[in-house]
């Protein structure tokens, strides 16, 4: 027996439906983020944009609680290498299950990682002749990148 194929259009409703862009939701902000499994939070701003456009009568004071609370907290390279928001029940499930890739990541060269990451193309043989003529540092990788 074949399995069911989504059209195209199908595929694209359930995503947006799934990160709730389709309508606004009648959730907590909590609730919301759980749902998610997280948001980018690289800006602090970003969630309350992303809350306000998903959630009916989302209240930014509410966020604002939960992350002074803890309840609701920003992590750093938790999921890929930008910041996202998480609840605090799920920090600990998604840091367990990373903290393998993570580590393994970590002790690539940098090189590879380099060549990896989500970069500008032309950038990289840029950086990869910074490397070699000296011990990459970010700050000062950056700035010799940019000279």
């Amino acid at each position: 027996m074949g399995a069911d194929v989504l059209s195209r259009r199908a595929l694209n409703r359930a995503t947006l439906e799934r990160q709730l862009l389709l309508r606004r939701a009648e959730l907590t902000p909590l609730a919301a983020v759980e749902h998610l499994v997280g948001m980018q939070a690289q800006v602090p701003l970003n969630p309350y944009t992303g809350l306000w456009s998903r959630l009916e009568g989302f209240d930014p004071d509410e966020l604002s609680t939960l992350i002074e609370e803890r309840r609701a907290v920003r992590a750093t390279a938790l999921l890929r290498t930008t910041i996202h928001l998480v609840s605090r029940r799920d920090y600990w499930k998604l840091s367990m299950g990373t903290q393998r890739a993570q580590r393994e990541w970590a002790r690539r060269p940098w090189r590879e990682r380099v060549q990896s990451a989500n970069h500008e193309p032309s950038l990289i043989p840029r950086g990869l002749s910074v490397e070699r003529r000296a011990p990459p540092r970010r700050p000062s990788s950056a700035r010799r990148c940019a000279r």
